[in-house]
């Protein structure tokens, strides 16, 4: 966790808009983040949906893929790790850009946009030790925010 944090602190530290939250390290298992004073990006998305305020909904989509599309990757076919074929199959067996920092977890409910615009990263713990394709992390991303809450 403290190496991932460090090497995503060093990334997004370089993107502009969006900050890391650092982790504490509670106990085996468990990590704390600090307080941030500001909205969940989900709700407000949820909110932009509501009102009907498509482009701006729609530029909330733009800056995370963005910001997913500038993480350093490297051109390879996941399904060449056996790792990553246990957990994910072979649905991704192209040469594709990948995130070598195996983050999953980029999706909108672990941004908080402070009062000054920031979007605050936080809940990013759940790392492979393997590459992830990117266009698996988008559409985890999309799949999270409009799949999922039309089930219940």
């Amino acid at each position: 966790m403290l190496t991932t944090s460090i090497e995503l602190n060093n990334i997004i530290e370089d993107i502009d808009d969006f900050r890391l939250v650092n982790a504490k390290k509670i106990k085996d298992g468990m990590v704390s983040f600090n307080y941030i004073d500001g909205k969940n990006a989900e709700r407000m998305m949820v909110e932009l949906l509501a009102r009907g305020d498509h482009l701006e909904l729609i530029s909330h989509i733009d800056k995370v893929i963005s910001l997913i599309n500038q993480l350093p990757s490297t051109k390879l076919n996941p399904t060449k790790n056996k790792k990553f074929v246990n957990v994910f199959g072979n649905t991704y067996n192209t040469n594709q850009d990948c995130l070598s920092l195996g983050i999953l977890d980029l999706n909108f409910d672990n941004f908080i946009i402070d009062k000054a615009g920031l979007w605050n990263l936080i809940d990013y713990e759940w790392k492979f030790e393997f590459a992830l394709p990117k266009k698996l992390l988008i559409q985890r991303m999309l799949f999270w925010f409009f799949i999922i809450p039309n089930e219940s």
